[in-house]
């Protein structure tokens, strides 16, 4: 009896393996959807349509260290890339969500909307895109002396346009290099 019920497992091991491997199973991180022939991507610069400065800057800063953290590819200058990714900030907004005692705003929550792109050099053709990523992330204000209270909440601001940039990166990276 004890022998049956080892067979029966082995059985339904294998069936399941079988299974997986035929659904096109795999752990994350261990297949690139890139074409074989990819193997240098050119981060240029992202555009940038918004009127906040110096976010282009982070998008892309946030991209290059991730691709350089993930060591899948090489990253290289646009002459001799594979492949290009093309980022567009397309929309930044700066809201609202909460208030304190009327109207003294004690919360806000920043959008960043991009459209990104990966460009095979050789023929122009896309190899992926996503022309509706939006991320948002929430900060505090301070409501101390006015001066001290802006400068704390600019800070504030920009640790959250920073969260967004690396939280996009990561986010990229694997739509990019895995197919996600």
């Amino acid at each position: 009896m004890n022998n049956h019920w080892i067979k029966l497992l082995k059985y339904i091991t294998a069936i399941s393996l079988l299974a997986l491997s035929a659904c096109g199973y795999h752990l994350a991180g261990t297949v690139s959807s890139l074409p074989p022939d990819v193997k240098k991507i050119a981060i240029p610069l992202f555009s940038n349509k918004t009127l906040r400065p110096d976010i282009e800057n982070q998008f892309t800063n946030a991209l290059l260290d991730e691709f350089a953290k993930g060591k899948k590819v090489v990253v290289v200058g646009e002459n001799v890339a594979d492949a290009v990714v093309k980022g567009i900030i397309t929309s930044f907004e700066n809201t609202p969500i909460s208030y304190k005692g009327g109207d003294v705003i004690q919360e806000y929550r920043v959008t960043v909307r991009l459209e990104v792109s990966l460009i095979k050099k050789a023929d122009e053709s896309v190899i992926w895109k996503d022309k509706n990523i939006s991320y948002f992330s929430d900060y505090k204000t301070a409501h101390d002396i006015a001066i001290a209270a802006a400068n704390i909440a600019e800070a504030n601001r920009d640790a959250a346009i920073r969260k967004i940039a690396v939280d996009v990166a990561r986010q990229l990276y694997s739509n990019i290099l895995e197919g996600f």
